[in-house]
């Protein structure tokens, strides 16, 4: 318990918030929603991504020289009563590098590239509402994504659950034993000032210190 407030303080004293417009012309998802690591060939191995939806993420970067680190990105958008996006606010954390070259381990271990996308696997849930989970692997030779939707949720998976599903589960396990993306998030939204926010589908209006 005392290793996990020690973790948990760490996270929410390394941040930094900031403030951007959204983009006059339509770019792609993964160029301006998250604040990404452009991956440098000279110094960097390899990087790897997992976001859920556009509002969070976490990126674990291996450098050539044997360093491992990591950042948890929070993401939400200020908005008006008609629903449209005005500002994105941006939450930046550090991820120690012990737990960053934990987690990238276990992610090798267990083949994190190699994930197929959800797509090309016999049993994988397809929707369009709900929530996506994204993993996204960049090294020298090789930049490519793949998506679940509905990952984690027991009401769409029941049984038979592809071995695909499970590992890309299990991923989510090795984040949330080091901390609480869930918890992240929410405290992310704590802390923002008053006003009118989304993200993915969901509109919060926060006045004061209490939130709708």
């Amino acid at each position: 318990m005392k290793k996990i407030i020690s973790i948990l303080f760490i996270l929410n004293t390394i941040s930094s918030l900031t403030f951007a417009q959204e983009p006059q012309e339509p770019q792609e998802f993964w160029e301006w929603e998250f604040e990404m690591t452009q991956f440098d060939s000279l110094i960097h191995e390899k990087i790897y991504r997992v976001s859920i939806e556009n509002n969070q993420q976490v990126e674990l970067i291996k450098l050539k020289k044997g360093v491992y680190k990591g950042h948890l990105n929070n993401v939400i958008w200020t908005t008006n009563k008609k629903e449209i996006r005005k500002k994105r606010i941006s939450q930046i954390i550090s991820i120690p590098d012990s737990i960053a070259e934990k987690l990238f381990r276990n992610f090798e271990i267990i083949n994190f590239e190699r994930i197929p996308d959800c797509e090309k696997i016999d049993g994988c849930k397809i929707g369009f509402d709900g929530e996506t989970t994204f993993f996204s692997t960049e090294t020298k030779k090789m930049n490519q994504t793949v998506s679940f939707w509905e990952l984690t949720s027991d009401y769409y998976y029941t049984d038979n659950i592809p071995k695909e599903v499970l590992i890309a589960r299990k991923i989510m396990k090795f984040i949330n034993a080091e901390f609480s993306l869930e918890e992240q998030f929410n405290i992310f939204i704590n802390r923002l000032p008053h006003g009118r926010y989304i993200y993915g589908s969901i509109i919060i209006m926060k006045k004061g210190k209490k939130v709708w």
